[in-house]
């Protein structure tokens, strides 16, 4: 779940609160957008569209109660690293009913995240051992199940099917970041992302939800986007239930993507 500051209308504090599969759908969107005839998808288009919009389907269970911590309610940032863990697996598992290379695609893309969690917590040094070295578990995992799928591949496809696969992780992470950067807080710095062919693309936020990309990558001549939530008062919740049972008011976010310059 996504936890974004928010007012409510009386100007006190709230909280908006996006489920993960919103995020990921809106996801999905952008990839559904995306002009694969000037920038390739890495496998038959729709199964690539539905790799990238139910990316985090291992969120379901979790979604329909989700926890409270300290009294606030948790964002997908401030998981117990067993639980992410169990929550990618699951998406991971979802991915491969999809396409045996979607699976290594949504695996690549969470190994990255989990990579990037060893790092930051070596640094500190504020992680248990057990739990590095479940992350490390993790890494070493999907490194397995990437090259048990490329022994499937005839040798001589090998090197092109592993190309493919590179472009897929780096097209869900543009698309997943971009959904996060929309839904996360409100933009206000432009903001560089990448292409799978590496080509930058500036996000550049004007006003009223307004945001240009240059170059544009998408087919339409503008993208209109919207997620819904639900607003919170910002409040010491005694837990799950007392959050569920909260005063709520329906949010939706909305956005107008069109091409910039450089």
């Amino acid at each position: 779940m996504i936890r974004r500051d928010g007012t409510s209308d009386d100007g006190a504090e709230a909280w908006v609160l996006i489920s993960q599969l919103a995020h990921a759908q809106l996801s999905g969107e952008l990839c559904a957008a995306w002009n694969d005839d000037a920038r390739p998808l890495p496998m038959l288009r729709e199964r690539f569209i539905e790799t990238v919009r139910r990316h985090d389907d291992g969120w379901l269970v979790w979604e329909q109660r989700p926890e409270v911590a300290a009294g606030v309610p948790r964002d997908f940032m401030e998981m117990p690293l067993d639980e992410s863990l169990a929550i990618w697996r699951r998406s991971i598992a979802v991915a491969h009913t999809i396409d045996p290379a979607a699976s290594v695609i949504v695996g690549s893309h969470f190994r990255s995240l989990c990579e990037g969690s060893v790092k930051k917590h070596e640094a500190r040094l504020d992680r248990p051992a057990d739990q590095q070295y479940l992350a490390e578990d993790f890494v070493e995992e999907q490194d397995s199940l990437r090259a048990e799928f490329l022994e499937t591949i005839e040798s001589s496809r090998r090197a092109e099917q592993e190309r493919s696969l590179d472009r897929g992780l780096r097209l869900l992470q543009l698309f997943d970041f971009a959904s996060l950067w929309l839904c996360c807080s409100v933009p206000t710095e432009p903001t560089t992302m990448h292409a799978a062919d590496d080509e930058p693309l500036v996000f550049t936020p004007l006003d009223d939800g307004r945001i240009t990309i240059a170059p544009w990558p998408f087919r339409p001549e503008s993208l209109d986007l919207a997620v819904s939530g639900r607003q919170v008062r910002a409040a010491a919740y005694a837990g799950s239930d007392a959050l569920a049972a909260a005063p709520s008011t329906e949010i939706e976010l909305r956005w107008r993507l069109e091409p910039g310059h450089l």
